[in-house]
């Protein structure tokens, strides 16, 4: 993962986790592409990441 962002989230997420997130812009250059998958808000899915977030700000 690159950026400030993503060096803050623990290598254990950074190599063994996949990220459901929105489609905004801001994901794709710190998530890595095979473990980043598009959801739609209202799936659910993307409540995990919004909540981790929060918590890494």
């Amino acid at each position: 993962m690159l950026k400030s962002y993503g060096k803050k989230i623990p290598k254990r997420y950074q190599e063994n986790s996949v990220f459901y997130t929105d489609d905004w812009d801001a994901y794709k250059g710190v998530i890595p592409e095979k473990q980043h998958i598009v959801a739609d808000k209202k799936s659910g899915k993307t409540n995990i990441i919004e909540r981790f977030d929060c918590t890494m700000r």
